[in-house]
């Protein structure tokens, strides 16, 4: 994320009290140049149109995030631990997203373009914080590949978690938990087939 300046942030900050009063329907950026008490031309400076402020309060509030999981992932020891903390931090955050904005579960409140610009920035956080926590076994660590199942995993708790819209926060962690732990001992025995079949190659 390119760094913001303060007045930036200020804005941030108040467009969120106005989303999270309106929901992002009904939003408009006379609502948040009210909540700052600036006019609609000079909210037109930084940001041209709501979709584009809420994209920006999408990647700031993302950034928060990410940090977040850095930090809870940087207290635990073991990848499992790691994968509990992983899945504490992502569902309540979504939710939370859900809630604050009044969307619906599926988040079709949205237009599209935003839809897919969000997925895309909240997929390139998985995908990274995924693959640092699987980097800790070492076998996994030295796959050349592991950049594609960690986008593979990624897109795989997302349909867990839209499949389960109306579940438990509970349920859909045990949920995902059981897929992490089947996810981890596929690869290694991927890693154990390949490496079968490499030393059998070189006894012929």
């Amino acid at each position: 994320m390119e760094d913001i300046n303060p007045k930036q942030e200020e804005i941030l900050v108040a467009a969120k009290k106005v989303f999270e009063n309106f929901g992002y329907k009904k939003t408009t950026l006379d609502d948040v140049a009210a909540q700052l008490t600036i006019s609609r031309t000079a909210l037109y400076y930084y940001y041209k149109n709501k979709d584009d402020l809420f994209l920006a309060l999408s990647q700031y509030e993302l950034n928060k995030y990410e940090q977040e999981l850095k930090n809870a992932i940087n207290a635990c020891s073991t990848i499992e631990e790691m994968l509990v903390a992983f899945c504490k931090c992502f569902l309540p955050k979504r939710k939370q997203f859900r809630e604050i904005y009044k969307l619906d579960p599926e988040e079709s409140s949205l237009p599209f373009p935003i839809q897919k610009k969000i997925k895309s920035m909240n997929n390139a956080i998985h995908i990274n914080i995924l693959t640092t926590i699987f980097k800790n076994d070492k076998k996994i660590s030295q796959l050349s590949n592991l950049g594609y199942f960690m986008t593979i995993l990624t897109y795989s708790i997302r349909g867990i978690v839209f499949s389960s819209f109306d579940a438990s926060t509970k349920q859909v962690e045990n949920d995902m938990l059981s897929f992490f732990k089947i996810f981890y001992n596929g690869l290694l025995y991927t890693i154990s087939e390949n490496s079968a079949h490499r030393n059998s190659k070189d006894k012929l």
